[in-house]
Protein backbone atom coordinates (compact mmCIF):
# COMPACT_ATOMS: atom_id res chain seq x y z
CA UNK A 1 0.00 0.00 0.00
CA UNK A 2 2.90 2.25 0.81
CA UNK A 3 4.40 1.60 -2.63
CA UNK A 4 1.22 2.72 -4.40
CA UNK A 5 1.33 5.97 -2.48
CA UNK A 6 4.96 6.49 -3.49
CA UNK A 7 4.19 5.75 -7.14
CA UNK A 8 1.29 8.23 -7.10
CA UNK A 9 3.48 10.88 -5.44
CA UNK A 10 6.19 10.38 -8.09
CA UNK A 11 3.62 10.65 -10.91
CA UNK A 12 2.22 13.86 -9.42
CA UNK A 13 5.73 15.27 -9.05
CA UNK A 14 6.53 14.47 -12.70
CA UNK A 15 3.24 15.90 -13.98
CA UNK A 16 3.55 19.17 -12.05
CA UNK A 17 6.05 20.93 -14.39
CA UNK A 18 3.75 20.45 -17.40
CA UNK A 19 2.12 23.83 -18.06
CA UNK A 20 -0.01 25.15 -20.88
CA UNK A 21 1.31 27.90 -23.14
CA UNK A 22 0.93 31.35 -21.73
CA UNK A 23 -1.39 33.82 -23.42
CA UNK A 24 1.49 35.97 -24.50
CA UNK A 25 3.05 33.11 -26.43
CA UNK A 26 -0.16 31.95 -28.05
CA UNK A 27 -1.24 35.46 -29.07
CA UNK A 28 2.14 36.39 -30.49
CA UNK A 29 2.11 37.29 -34.18
CA UNK A 30 3.68 34.68 -36.40
CA UNK A 31 6.81 35.54 -38.26
CA UNK A 32 5.96 35.38 -41.99
CA UNK A 33 9.51 34.40 -42.91
CA UNK A 34 9.42 31.31 -40.72
CA UNK A 35 6.50 29.56 -42.37
CA UNK A 36 6.50 30.19 -46.12
CA UNK A 37 4.95 27.50 -48.26
CA UNK A 38 6.91 26.21 -51.19
CA UNK A 39 5.96 27.60 -54.60
CA UNK A 40 4.65 24.19 -55.64
CA UNK A 41 2.46 24.07 -52.57
CA UNK A 42 1.16 27.58 -53.23
CA UNK A 43 0.31 26.66 -56.81
CA UNK A 44 -1.41 23.49 -55.62
CA UNK A 45 -3.42 25.48 -53.08
CA UNK A 46 -4.43 27.97 -55.74
CA UNK A 47 -5.52 25.13 -58.05
CA UNK A 48 -7.45 23.43 -55.26
CA UNK A 49 -9.15 26.69 -54.31
CA UNK A 50 -10.09 27.26 -57.94
CA UNK A 51 -11.55 23.75 -58.18
CA UNK A 52 -13.37 24.21 -54.87
CA UNK A 53 -14.88 27.50 -56.00
CA UNK A 54 -16.05 25.91 -59.27
CA UNK A 55 -17.75 23.06 -57.41
CA UNK A 56 -19.24 25.49 -54.92
CA UNK A 57 -20.65 27.62 -57.74
CA UNK A 58 -22.09 24.50 -59.37
CA UNK A 59 -23.79 23.51 -56.10
CA UNK A 60 -25.09 27.03 -55.65
CA UNK A 61 -26.57 27.00 -59.16
CA UNK A 62 -28.27 23.67 -58.44
CA UNK A 63 -29.67 25.03 -55.18
CA UNK A 64 -30.98 28.13 -56.95
CA UNK A 65 -32.74 25.95 -59.54
CA UNK A 66 -34.27 23.89 -56.75
CA UNK A 67 -35.44 27.01 -54.93
CA UNK A 68 -36.92 28.43 -58.12
CA UNK A 69 -38.78 25.18 -58.77
CA UNK A 70 -40.07 25.19 -55.19
CA UNK A 71 -41.22 28.77 -55.52
CA UNK A 72 -42.98 28.00 -58.81
CA UNK A 73 -44.69 25.03 -57.20
CA UNK A 74 -45.71 27.17 -54.25
CA UNK A 75 -47.24 29.82 -56.53
CA UNK A 76 -49.10 27.15 -58.52
CA UNK A 77 -50.56 25.56 -55.39
CA UNK A 78 -51.46 28.98 -54.03
CA UNK A 79 -53.26 29.83 -57.27
CA UNK A 80 -55.12 26.49 -57.16
CA UNK A 81 -56.27 27.12 -53.58
CA UNK A 82 -57.48 30.64 -54.40
CA UNK A 83 -59.22 29.32 -57.53
CA UNK A 84 -61.07 26.69 -55.48
CA UNK A 85 -62.00 29.30 -52.91
CA UNK A 86 -63.40 31.66 -55.56
CA UNK A 87 -65.38 28.84 -57.19
CA UNK A 88 -66.81 27.94 -53.76
CA UNK A 89 -67.83 31.56 -53.11
CA UNK A 90 -69.45 31.88 -56.54
CA UNK A 91 -71.34 28.59 -56.19
CA UNK A 92 -72.45 29.56 -52.67
CA UNK A 93 -73.78 32.89 -53.91
CA UNK A 94 -75.64 31.15 -56.78
CA UNK A 95 -77.12 28.66 -54.29
CA UNK A 96 -78.20 31.49 -51.99
CA UNK A 97 -79.80 33.28 -54.92
CA UNK A 98 -81.72 30.09 -55.84
CA UNK A 99 -82.89 29.63 -52.24
CA UNK A 100 -84.02 33.27 -52.07
CA UNK A 101 -86.02 32.89 -55.33
CA UNK A 102 -87.57 29.66 -54.06
CA UNK A 103 -88.49 31.33 -50.76
CA UNK A 104 -90.12 34.24 -52.61
CA UNK A 105 -92.05 31.80 -54.78
CA UNK A 106 -93.30 29.88 -51.72
CA UNK A 107 -94.33 33.13 -49.98
CA UNK A 108 -96.26 34.17 -53.09
CA UNK A 109 -98.04 30.77 -53.16
CA UNK A 110 -98.95 31.02 -49.47
CA UNK A 111 -100.38 34.52 -49.87
CA UNK A 112 -102.78 33.39 -52.62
Amino acid sequence: MKRIGIVIAVLIALAAPVFADSKAESLKEKDPTVETPATGEAALRAELEKEYRAKLKERLDEEMKTYQASLTSLWASNAAVWGCLLVFVILSSLGARKRRQELERLKALREK
